[in-house]
């Protein structure tokens, strides 16, 4: 997977001028991807001067395995005999890691990646936590002595990962509601049935002359009417 790390809202380094001018940050003139060509830019004046803003690394998972953080950047090299030579890189700890100087086409803008397999600080694997708080920067290492002005359209930190193994909760399941929904409704049943069950000693029936008698449970004296009738 593949994360786009944006400039953050703050520019830690800037000398060149911002295209348009207004708001006057450099920041959001190269934060797009792809770029924009001319719409949003700026414009370097200097060789040696370097651009810096500060990337969101927050969008990183925690448990991301990091494979490569990469720098793309779109350049336009100024107009001239002598060939413009810029370059872009990372600013980790305050410290400047560059990637090898590039020459822009003077005619359209073009487009370089830099890849860093590893740390450069260490040469370890990449951690999160090694990106948090850290800067994508580029410069104009070299420029034609003749008018016109080199200029940089996009500046954007790319994190190629895999995703890390997810947690898993050690926090015991909640029984389903569904097995005692089940033994409420056979209870029920049962209920049902026992209340259609003839009770014993509940049968009554008629004698000869009308009257009703009751038949006492197994074993039970019968009971006698002051008649003498057995009931």
């Amino acid at each position: 997977m593949t994360r786009i790390l944006l400039p953050l809202i703050a520019d830690v380094e800037t000398h060149g001028s911002p295209v348009p001018s207004s708001p006057p940050t450099l920041y959001d003139k190269i934060d797009e991807d792809p770029n924009d060509g001319d719409a949003t830019r700026v414009r370097l004046f200097n060789a040696g001067e370097t651009e810096a803003s500060a990337f969101d690394a927050g969008v990183i998972p925690a448990n991301a395995n990091i494979q490569a953080v990469t720098v793309r950047w779109a350049a336009l090299a100024a107009s001239g005999i002598d060939p413009t030579l810029m370059r872009a890189g990372l600013r980790l700890g305050g410290i400047d890691h560059w990637a090898e100087d590039r020459a822009p086409a003077s005619d359209d803008y073009s487009v370089f990646e830099e890849v860093f397999a590893t740390d450069p600080r260490t040469g370890d694997p990449w951690e999160k936590e090694g990106l948090v708080g850290q800067s994508a920067i580029a410069q104009a290492t070299e420029m034609p002595g003749v008018p016109g002005f080199p200029r940089l359209s996009q500046r954007v930190v790319l994190v190629d990962y895999v995703p890390g193994p997810s947690r898993v909760s050690a926090k015991p399941q909640s029984l389903s509601p569904q097995p005692l929904t089940v033994t409420l409704l056979a209870t029920a049943r049962v209920g049902v049935m026992r209340s259609l069950a003839p009770r014993s000693g509940a049968l009554r029936s008629r004698g000869p002359s009308g009257a009703l008698r009751s038949r006492a449970p197994s074993g039970a004296p019968e009971s006698k009417s002051p008649s003498g009738k057995v009931e």
